[in-house]
């Protein structure tokens, strides 16, 4: 395969591990969005907040921290309206089995009555590294430009 053409390949192959984890998040298929992460593998949610004029870190946590906080969300009480992340990967840049990657996601929410509403809108910035053949998020930082939530939101986003 050509370099151009194998670069391609693994830009695609990265871009289906995005989307795929947001679909995961929305069928609540929480032990497989932790494969999708690499060991130890990081999640950070941050949001700007101009009231205070800095960055503020609303989450910071290693994928098994992750894993303990999305397998609880259904111990508490949370919202019962589904979710669908509309992802788009803005930028890809690779280089010797580690990739960066930057995605727009918005967040769609869906009552129990079938109403939907925007629910969240940000950025995804993502660190991965390539494990054999299978690309993995190393690192992911969520940024948030939505800091208002109406209803208990399980985080991640």
């Amino acid at each position: 395969m050509s370099d151009v053409a194998s670069q391609l390949f693994e830009r695609e192959a990265i871009r289906e591990l995005i989307a795929r984890v947001g679909r995961l998040l929305d069928t609540k298929d929480f032990d497989a969005v932790i494969a999708a992460f690499a060991e130890p593998g990081s999640y950070v949610l941050r949001t700007y907040s101009p009231e205070i004029g800095k960055e503020m870190i609303w989450m910071s946590v290693k994928r098994a921290e992750l894993l303990r906080l999305l397998k609880e969300s259904a111990e508490h009480v949370h919202d019962l309206a589904d979710r669908t992340h509309q992802i788009t990967v803005d930028q890809i840049s690779l280089e010797k089995g580690e990739a960066l990657a930057r995605s727009t996601f918005s967040v769609f929410r869906t009552d129990m009555k079938g109403q939907s509403d925007l629910f969240a809108v940000g950025h995804y910035e993502d660190r991965l590294v390539k494990n054999g053949d299978t690309w993995l998020i190393d690192s992911r930082t969520v940024r948030l430009h939505t800091r208002m939530f109406t209803v208990p939101t399980p985080l991640p986003l």
